[in-house]
């Protein structure tokens, strides 16, 4: 008897993804975009204020500073998902850290003119 005719194989589980890893690579790509993307502008809006620059890198920072809030609110809504979905919340100073440039970002734009 061949092997071919004894049924299908087992998948290996150990290749699979949990849905619970997939959604905390997405939390944990929107909060480093909300970081990245606030800081730059944080650094060219500080610029400016330092000396006169163009009008084309308050524009650039300001389009990185919505970037930063719409990414911002995603992972603010994933953290939510996250925590229901997962067998074991993620670290609890990764989890701070991740509210606080949430919510730094979204404060800024209330006070950024």
């Amino acid at each position: 008897m061949s092997r071919k005719n004894q049924g299908p194989q087992r998948r290996d589980k150990q290749n699979e993804r949990r849905p619970g890893d997939i959604i905390t690579v997405a939390w944990m790509v929107s909060v480093m975009a909300t970081t990245a993307c606030g800081g730059v502008a944080l650094l060219l809006w500080s610029l400016a204020q330092i000396r006169p620059v163009g009008p084309g890198a308050l524009l650039f920072a300001a389009l990185l500073h919505f970037s930063a809030l719409v990414s911002a609110i995603v992972s603010l809504v994933l953290l939510g998902v996250v925590l229901k979905v997962r067998n074991e919340p993620p670290p609890a100073p990764v989890t701070y850290f991740a509210v606080a440039a949430a919510l730094a970002t979204i404060l800024a734009a209330f006070l950024y003119r």
